[in-house]
């Protein structure tokens, strides 16, 4: 393992986990750790050791790796059903928590070994309520929060079915749905004050003064469109609790992908604790195609703020969102979490070969670690992915984010997986 410095991301994406590496002059450097083709939803890096890393998968379960990424063995033993929806790393305790569909809570204090199933969450009268709009129709566990203060204290985000609290470790729960709205996406507690929680939901953010039991509207400056705005997660400034980040769409997911504006998104920033909003710019378009699906913050450098979206993009802004960048592009699939470590850096495991791949033209298929040089055959423009310069390596398909038909370009095959949406092979690839 080659030592280093500097700030990395553990992306989650439906191609698998992508570690992110920022070099000296702001860029990064991609490498993916795999599962390939897994669909992972959630990453966390073991905050006692960085080596080990947690998966949540759409049909294997969890997955931990105890080589930094190298190999991975699942460890599911309690966990009752394989779609994983969420995973966090209790900050006091180090225990690990997860989230699946249909609804139900698990809870590890050994590491990922063994889970226990915290049953009762399956016995609230609300649960007959439960549900979701895509078939099946059972309803998921979208999001956990922690209180600063208190290890037993964990409120979670149905999608949908309102909010769910338990003040003892998950022994027992109390639904959570006075004033909130039925479609949860996130929950977010504030640092300095436990009793102040901030629900994300599809119809707007709320916020509670009570630790959760009567929430009120908390969305004021939030673009609305038609409806209420379709909320991502609120993230909090450790050095300003006052300081908040936040993002909304207009309209839920299936407009996404039909409409012409997509999510028809933008950031916001509230400096009051969420009292009041603004819309941030500098760098941004005015209107966001694709929809922020996750934030994170970091800690070491809070003025530095991360939005992965849901084209494969992240957004990356290092005053406090004054100004924006894009510091990453050309990952397969939306971002469903992000992980941030500083930590030694790792060296790459991955082959640097050059191939080429003429236009039009069939090599053979794209691999793993090579290099190819591309020459963009076709543009498309997808209401949910935006513009994109596409080309094919053998089977598998690549595309570029804005390029132009006949524009070439040096690219890296991090990880090749089955695009969700099209049913073919699609890589996530790094432009060099």
């Amino acid at each position: 393992m080659a030592v280093g410095t500097g700030r990395m991301l553990y992306i989650a994406t439906a191609n698998g986990v992508s570690r992110a590496r920022e070099k000296g002059n702001g860029s990064f450097d991609l490498e993916a750790l795999g599962p390939h083709g897994k669909g992972v939803t959630a990453v966390v890096v073991d905050q006692a050791n960085p080596d080990h890393i947690y998966v949540g998968t759409r049909k294997d379960g969890v997955l931990r790796s105890d080589d930094d990424g190298q190999t991975w063995q699942e460890k599911s033993q309690g966990i009752l059903y394989r779609e994983i929806w969420s995973m966090a790393q209790h900050p006091l305790t180090g225990d690990l928590w997860a989230g699946t569909q249909p609804a139900s809570i698990f809870r590890s204090t050994d590491g990922g070994e063994t889970w226990t199933d915290c049953e009762e969450l399956r016995k609230l009268e609300d649960t007959v309520h439960w549900t979701f709009p895509r078939a099946p129709h059972f309803a998921h566990v979208k999001n956990f929060a922690f209180s600063a203060d208190n290890p037993e204290w964990v409120c979670c985000a149905i999608e949908e079915g309102w909010l769910v609290r338990t003040t003892n470790g998950g022994q027992t729960w109390k639904t959570l749905k006075q004033g909130v709205a039925f479609d949860a996406h996130a929950v977010t507690v504030m640092p300095d004050n436990p009793r102040v929680v901030f629900a994300a939901t599809g119809m707007g953010l709320f916020r509670s003064d009570d630790g959760g039991d009567e929430f009120v509207p908390s969305d004021t400056g939030i673009r609305r469109g038609s409806r209420a705005p379709y909320m991502a997660s609120v993230s909090v400034h450790p050095e300003r609790p006052s300081v908040l980040f936040t993002a909304a769409a207009d309209a839920p997911p299936p407009l996404w992908f039909t409409r012409s504006e997509g999510a028809n998104a933008a950031v916001y920033r509230s400096d009051d604790q969420g009292y009041s909003w603004r819309k941030l710019g500098g760098g941004l378009p005015d209107s966001l195609r694709a929809a922020p699906r996750s934030c994170v913050i970091d800690p070491a450098d809070p003025d530095t703020v991360f939005f992965g979206m849901s084209d494969g993009s992240i957004w990356m802004s290092e005053d406090s969102g004054e100004t924006f960048r894009h510091a990453i592009e050309g990952l397969a699939g939306w971002i469903g979490s992000i992980s941030l470590v500083r930590t030694g850096a790792v060296a790459s495991r991955q082959r640097s070969s050059l191939s080429t791949a003429a236009p039009g033209g069939q090599p053979e298929d794209a691999q793993i670690g090579e290099t190819y040089e591309i020459t963009i055959v076709e543009e498309i423009d997808n209401p949910f992915i935006g513009p994109n310069g596409v080309v094919r390596i053998g089977n598998v398909g690549v595309r570029i984010p804005n390029a132009k038909k006949g524009e070439t370009y040096r690219v890296k095959i991090l990880s090749i997986a089955m695009n969700n949406f099209t049913g073919r092979p699609e890589a996530t690839i790094q432009k060099l």
